[in-house]
């Protein structure tokens, strides 16, 4: 994990050079919210349920709501 202050606010942390993927986690696998953040720690999106991976650049982002079946909307 970097070495940066803001971090410590997160559970879990992705580093992609200019930008980082940061997960607070409330419950385990049911409540939490990932960020897309500058390399200071600026949020650059809104709560999103997950942020996949970045490959070339691109990477999948599912958002909070749930489809009315109760399901993740990817």
């Amino acid at each position: 994990m970097p070495n940066q202050a803001w971090l410590t606010a997160y559970d879990e942390c992705q580093d992609y050079g200019e930008v980082y993927v940061v997960k607070k986690i409330t419950r385990s696998c049911h409540s939490y919210q990932t960020f897309l953040t500058d390399k200071n720690g600026r949020k650059l999106t809104p709560a999103y349920r997950d942020i996949g991976e970045f490959e070339e650049g691109l990477a999948e982002f599912v958002p909070m709501q749930l489809s009315p079946q109760g399901q993740s909307v990817h």
